[in-house]
């Protein structure tokens, strides 16, 4: 650190010694503690952004679950209780979940569910190409 580097006891100017004002070495004790307050702030400021990230991406994959799940149904309230309609279930979704997953912005997330949604084509694709080819190999024996 060169706040704590040693000083020198003054300066030639031309033909003359000009000693070093006390100040000057205060200045460099002040420097040294602006250095260390401002590692300080950078330190938090990196935990901050580390503990925001995690909470997001936490959120994300809790999101994604939930949709991949599904939703339980709800029967109808009582009569007594004002009734009403029964809340039908939602089937569970893979594909909205991976979806989700991949807008979530979250940069680990976000890859993991456009690496799956890639995967899910790349398999509907062969899944199509299987049964094009067991057709044309029906109707050839036919």
């Amino acid at each position: 650190m060169q706040g704590m580097a040693p000083s020198s006891s003054g300066d030639m100017v031309g033909r003359f010694y000009v000693p070093k004002s006390p100040l000057q070495g205060l200045a460099r004790v002040f420097q040294t503690y602006a250095g260390v307050k401002g590692g300080e702030k950078a330190d938090q400021a990196s935990a901050d952004v580390a503990q925001r990230s995690q909470t997001g991406r936490a959120a994300a994959i809790a999101n994604a679950l939930q949709i991949a799940q599904g939703t339980p149904g709800a029967p109808a309230p009582a009569d007594d209780l004002g009734g009403g309609p029964a809340q039908p279930g939602q089937p569970g979704n893979p594909l909205a979940a991976y979806g989700a997953l991949a807008a979530s912005g979250d940069p680990m997330a976000m890859q993991t569910g456009t690496h799956m949604l890639g995967y899910l084509q790349k398999e509907k694709a062969n899944q199509l190409g299987r049964e094009a080819k067991k057709i044309q190999a029906e109707g050839a024996t036919a």
